[in-house]
């Protein structure tokens, strides 16, 4: 068994738009932040990989996972952790 962090993230997204006024501000144009919720997977120095869910086959592990780049990050915490079978990566 494995120690996986159940994490809340607050982060900013980015922002495309088509075929509109270019603004004179960029930070105008920001939204509200996003919630990602799930099972810290990894870290790495720019990344977090956040799982939603897991689904477990015979051969291997697929999820639905968030990659969420740390400079983007406004604030992180920790709900403590679960125990899982290690999930198998690619």
């Amino acid at each position: 068994m494995v120690e996986y962090p159940i994490v809340a993230i607050i982060w900013e997204d980015h922002v495309t738009r088509f075929s509109s006024e270019i603004p004179e501000n960029a930070d105008d144009v920001i939204g509200l932040p996003t919630l990602t919720v799930g099972i810290l997977l990894t870290e790495t120095d720019k990344t977090y990989l956040v799982a939603h869910d897991i689904e477990r086959h015979e051969d291997r592990d697929d999820a639905t996972f968030t990659v969420i780049i740390k400079n983007a990050v406004l604030s992180i915490k920790n709900f403590g952790n679960l125990s899982l079978d290690q999930i198998r990566f690619v």
